[in-house]
């Protein structure tokens, strides 16, 4: 599973984040200056980390599994490995 980089924010707005982003993509991402700063808001990753969790958390204890919905171009190979499994 894969997260990608959010630019909104509930409190400022999208296009604040979106800003903050290419900020700091300008002046900071790859260079001397990319260090963690403890002004940073992570609550998002932090519900991000939750989110992931309790997907796996509920994947695990189900004995249903994920399937591709109808007209799908891959549910048809996923339903074969899946009978030839069983």
């Amino acid at each position: 599973m894969y997260l990608d980089v959010s630019t909104d924010s509930i409190e400022h707005g999208k296009e604040w984040a979106t800003q903050r982003l290419v900020d700091f993509y300008a002046t900071d991402y790859h260079k001397p200056s990319d260090e963690y700063d403890s002004s940073w808001d992570l609550t998002g990753a932090s519900q991000d980390v939750m989110l992931l969790y309790t997907i796996g958390a509920k994947l695990s204890s189900n004995r249903d599994f994920p399937n591709w919905t109808e007209g799908n171009e891959f549910k048809a190979t996923r339903d074969k490995s899946l009978a030839a499994a069983r």
